[in-house]
């Protein structure tokens, strides 16, 4: 599930809205952990950027930089 979409029903509808599945165990056959890895990273950016448009500052703003 996209993390944005989750963030918008939990800002539209409340917790609520939201439900868990407990899975158990899941394993990753299409990535290893490198690729989950780097998958998890564009996660925590999104969150960021949801953050900061909604609280209208800046949240590490060189997160993820080159320098």
């Amino acid at each position: 599930m996209e993390i944005g979409h989750l963030i918008d029903v939990a800002q539209c509808a409340g917790l609520e809205a939201l439900g868990q599945v407990d899975l158990e165990r899941r394993v990753h056959r299409n990535q290893d952990l490198e690729g989950l890895t780097r998958m998890s990273f564009v996660i925590l950016q999104a969150i960021m950027k949801r953050l900061e448009e909604r609280s209208k500052t800046r949240l590490f703003a060189d997160l993820g930089s080159n320098r």
